[in-house]
């Protein structure tokens, strides 16, 4: 309960800067728990940042997986692309850049945290590869593992780049259009 509510209160405070960190004690009074209790079950306030870096990626990762495994067999991968396409681009809007930016930038500092940022790239692939195993409409390439861990890593890293970089670019038409066209050519048999 304790690591709840100092998650969760980190949490509160990050939302509500989202230009830096929340000190050790604006956490303790928030959380109602003591500087000690905090030091108790974290080494830093980037430690429970990646904590929330993880758990909306596992949230976010539970989304696409269920897309995934719903994927009607007869639909073409062209089908499959759209469906995906606009689901990433929901995920990524529903925060506010600025705090996104933020706990990244926080997680990338913190190194042995840097898988979290790949939590919903890399639970892609079985359900992927399920996917494109119970494919009737003939237009999914067989792809290996490695294929498609590596589409499923670019096609997040290209809708949260220019998020993470501020960039007006994201969620654009044509911003869309480039993941839409990149999983694709990565997911489509040759004709």
């Amino acid at each position: 309960m304790t690591i709840a509510s100092i998650v969760e209160a980190t949490e509160l405070l990050v939302g509500a800067r989202s230009d830096s960190l929340p000190t050790v004690r604006e956490i303790a009074k928030k959380s109602g728990y003591s500087i000690g209790s905090f030091y108790r079950n974290f080494t830093s306030v980037g430690d429970i940042v990646a904590q929330i870096v993880a758990r909306r990626q596992v949230a976010a990762a539970t989304t696409v997986e269920t897309l995934l495994v719903q994927h009607s067999p007869d639909d073409g991968v062209d089908v499959f692309c759209s469906k995906l396409t606009v689901l990433l681009f929901s995920l990524a809007q529903a925060f506010n850049p600025k705090v996104v930016r933020l706990i990244f930038n926080v997680a990338l500092d913190h190194s042995r945290h840097v898988d979290t940022l790949n939590i919903v790239a890399d639970r892609m692939v079985s359900p992927l590869m399920a996917a494109i195993a119970r494919d009737r409409s003939g237009t999914f390439k067989k792809s290996s593992e490695k294929e498609l861990h590596l589409l499923s890593r670019g096609t997040v890293f290209m809708v949260r780049s220019p998020l993470l970089e501020g960039n007006s670019f994201f969620g654009t038409p044509e911003h869309k259009a480039i993941v839409y066209n990149y999983m694709l050519k990565g997911l489509q048999a040759e004709p």
